[in-house]
């Protein structure tokens, strides 16, 4: 089932709709927001001469620190964590 969103109510970053990767919830109310692939977007703005540091210190610039919970998010793919999260569960107990 493909889901229809209004578009209207996320707010998105001009030139980076190749790095949507989906939708997030990220806080108790629920809220819904844009969620990027990082490095997607590094290699958006790499064809515009950007290295990955100024896309790291343009992030932490452009993301207001007293967000309302509206600012899009960043995915930072990792299979590493993946793997010590297999790790750890090996010898703990989860909640399930």
């Amino acid at each position: 089932m493909e889901l229809k969103y209004d578009l209207e109510y996320f707010m998105a970053i001009e030139g980076l709709d190749d790095a949507v990767i989906g939708t997030a919830s990220t806080s108790l109310d629920e809220k819904e927001v844009l969620a990027y692939d990082f490095e997607k977007a590094v290699q958006i703005l790499a064809n515009l001469n950007w290295t990955k540091d100024q896309v790291e210190a343009w992030l932490d610039n452009s993301m207001s620190k007293d967000s309302d919970g509206s600012y899009p998010i960043f995915i930072y793919r990792d299979d590493n964590v993946r793997k010590q999260l297999k790790e750890q569960r090996a010898t703990k107990r989860t909640l399930n």
